[in-house]
């Protein structure tokens, strides 16, 4: 009877380390899959939380510039808000007038101007694409004064193209980019798509000297014409004599509209073409041109 049991009990035995692997494995396995889905759930969590701290630092940002734009336009008078200069020190202003026209006005040299706000540019808005290539297309831009000895009024950015090929003497471009503008590129004349005046300014004591500045400025051949009372007070709009050559042999080129204004008992002329077509104008239709309007607000402080 012993001798019968010997097999009895090494089966059971090995039935009971079977059922002790099977848990240990089954333990195991637990721990691995239990394992994997804490680290998968810990990634998830992760990359929700940073995806909602993204998602929150955008909303903080536009909540930023929100604040920034409603604070600029509560501000009525913003000095050099929309003034670039190379000078570390200045003492011009930008001062809201309407909706439509801000006064800028140079402490320095002593006057001020009316300017618009924003402009209709010819290049203003991103090209559009027309057969095969892009083409420039106006919009609407923002007004921006540049100042260094002179003064210039301008766009605040411009869209140039780019990629030029040529193919049976038709132009492609396969690019068009934003160009923020700059002083350096108002005196670039690579960049023709600029719509702006410049002033500029000098210290005139006498007629000799303002004669001087016109051969300087307008070409040798150019010659001091009639001073004639402006509409403020003490103050003349000088026209400017030419030589009476062709264009092709004149030295006083003068084919386009020009401003001179001089102040005799401060000393001072200022100067600013204004080409041969408008420069400011409200709209594509081009009809409320604001170049006259600008030329009869200049005044001297």
């Amino acid at each position: 009877m012993n001798e019968q049991n010997f097999p009895q009990s090494n089966e059971s035995i090995q039935s009971s380390k079977n059922i002790w692997i099977t848990i240990v494995a089954v333990i195991i396995t637990a721990l691995v899959v239990g394992g994997g889905v804490y680290v998968w759930q810990r990634s998830t969590i992760k990359n929700t939380e940073q995806g909602l701290q993204q998602q929150i630092d955008t909303l903080e940002n536009q909540m930023k510039l929100l604040q920034q734009s409603k604070s600029q336009d509560n501000d009525t008078t913003s000095p050099l808000t929309e003034i670039d200069t190379d000078k570390t020190e200045t003492s011009s202003s930008l001062t809201s007038i309407d909706q439509t026209w801000d006064l800028y006005t140079n402490h320095k040299y002593g006057f001020s101007i009316k300017v618009p706000k924003k402009m209709f540019h010819g290049y203003g808005s991103m090209c559009e694409w027309k057969t095969d290539s892009y083409r420039p297309k106006g919009g609407i831009v923002p007004v921006k004064i540049f100042e260094d000895e002179n003064v210039y009024i301008s766009s605040e950015y411009f869209y140039e193209l780019t990629g030029e090929t040529v193919k049976n003497s038709i132009h492609y471009y396969s690019g068009c980019d934003k160009v923020i503008n700059s002083l350096s590129y108002l005196k670039d004349d690579k960049y023709f798509q600029q719509q702006s005046w410049e002033f500029v300014i000098r210290d005139i004591s006498n007629d000799i000297e303002l004669e001087n500045f016109i051969k300087e400025h307008y070409g040798s051949g150019c010659k001091l014409g009639s001073q004639n009372p402006s509409n403020q007070s003490d103050v003349f709009d000088i026209s400017i004599q030419g030589d009476g050559k062709d264009l092709e042999e004149t030295k006083c080129p003068l084919n386009y509209m020009t401003v001179l204004k001089y102040y005799p008992e401060k000393n001072i002329a200022v100067s600013w073409h204004l080409g041969q077509a408008t420069t400011f104008v409200a709209d594509e239709s081009y009809q409320n041109v604001y170049d006259q309007k600008m030329v009869e607000s200049f005044k001297f402080e």
